[in-house]
C-alpha cells in the first residue's frame, strides 16, 4: 500500500468488474465523499499489481490505519511491534497508526496487492478493545467469501456516490471483526498446540525478563530465528512480547501482596531496575504498579 506522498507509483482503482484502471489523482482528497467527520473516513483504496522489491526495502510510518490484502505471491512482513514473517497470498495484513512497517515481495517475486486507507474513532475502538492489535498485524489465510468481500469494499471505495459513506464504513468494520474474530479463533493442530504451550513454558521461567530468549530456543531446540518465527505465527504476537505479558501477569498478582515492595517484585521478575519496571508495567498494564496496587485492595 503506497504512502500517500508516492510521486513514482502507478495506483489503481478496481472497476465494476474487478479490472485494473490506472489513476490519475494520487492526492491526499482522494476519496472526499466517504467521510463522517471524526467516527472514520477512507481516503484511499486501490489495488497494485507486480509489486517489486525497491518499494518494500524501506520502512514507513503512517498517521491513519490500512488494510492490505495480498492476493498473489509470497514476501515478508515486519513492524514495530512483530519480527519479520513469511506472508503469502490470502493474508491481510493490517498497519496501524505510529507503528513502523516494511513488506513486500523477496527477490522481485509476484506480488499482487488490495488495500484500503482509512482513519477514525470507529478504528480506534477496535484497537483499544482489542479486536486489532500491532502485536498480531497479519491475519493469515482470508477464506474465499472474505477474500471476495474486501475486493467488493475496494470497488465500492472507488465508486462513493453510490454507496453512502456511514454504510461503507460499516461494512469496513464488520469484516474487520469477523476476520479478526475468525483467525482469534482457528485452533492449532495438536502438534502447534503442544509445541506452543512448551514454548510458552521455556519463557516462563523465574526472572523471566532476565533470561535471553535465545535460552527458551535451545530448550526448544531449535534455532533463535526458527523459535521466533514460529512462535509468533502459532501465538500471534512476538516471543518477547507474550514474555512481556507474562511477567506482568505475575507482577500483577504479586502486587496484590502489601509486603512485596515494588522493587523487589521488579528484581524478581528480572527487570534491571524498578523505574523501568513502572514503565513497562504501565504500557501493558494501563496503570502504574502504585495505582494497580491501590485499586486491586494490594
Amino acid at each position: 500500500m503506497p504512502p500517500m506522498e508516492a510521486r513514482d507509483r502507478v495506483w489503481y482503482f478496481l472497476d465494476v468488474d474487478a479490472h485494473p484502471v490506472r489513476l490519475i489523482d494520487r492526492t491526499r482528497s482522494l476519496l472526499p465523499a466517504i467521510d463522517v467527520g471524526a467516527a472514520g473516513r477512507v481516503t484511499i483504496a486501490g489495488t497494485i499489481r507486480d509489486k517489486t522489491v525497491a518499494t518494500s526495502r524501506a520502512e514507513r510510518t503512517f498517521d491513519y490505519y490500512a488494510l492490505v490484502m495480498l492476493h498473489r505471491g509470497r514476501g515478508f512482513f515486519e513492524s514495530g511491534s512483530m519480527p519479520q514473517t513469511d506472508v503469502g497470498a490470502g493474508d491481510l495484513l493490517v498497519l496501524f497508526p505510529g507503528e513502523p512497517h516494511r513488506y513486500g515481495p523477496v527477490d522481485d517475486g509476484d506480488w499482487d496487492e488490495s488495500y484500503l486507507v482509512f482513519s477514525g474513532l470507529l478504528f480506534d475502538a477496535l484497537r483499544a478493545g482489542g479486536v486489532i492489535d500491532p502485536e498480531r498485524p497479519v491475519i493469515r489465510g482470508l477464506d474465499a467469501r472474505s477474500q471476495e468481500r474486501m475486493i467488493g469494499l475496494v470497488r465500492l471505495a472507488g465508486e462513493p456516490i453510490t454507496t453512502p459513506a456511514p454504510v461503507l464504513l460499516s461494512m469496513i468494520v464488520t469484516l474487520i471483526c469477523e476476520v479478526a474474530s475468525s483467525h482469534a479463533t482457528r485452533p492449532l493442530s495438536d502438534a502447534d498446540s503442544a509445541w506452543l504451550d512448551a514454548a510458552y513454558r521455556a519463557i516462563d521461567c523465574p526472572r523471566p525478563m532476565s533470561r535471553p530468549l535465545g535460552a527458551a530456543a535451545r530448550a526448544m531446540q531449535t534455532s533463535y530465528g526458527s523459535f521466533v518465527k514460529r512462535f509468533t505465527r502459532l501465538a500471534g504476537t512476538a516471543p518477547g512480547q507474550a514474555r512481556a505479558k507474562i511477567a506482568m501477569a505475575h507482577a500483577c498478582r504479586m502486587l496484590r501482596d502489601p509486603g512485596l515492595s515494588v522493587s523487589q517484585i521488579a528484581d524478581h521478575l528480572g527487570f534491571s531496575d524498578a523505574s523501568y519496571f513502572c514503565r513497562r508495567f504501565r504500557a501493558v498494564v494501563g496503570h502504574s504498579p502504585t495505582e494497580f496496587r491501590r485499586m486491586s485492595g494490594g
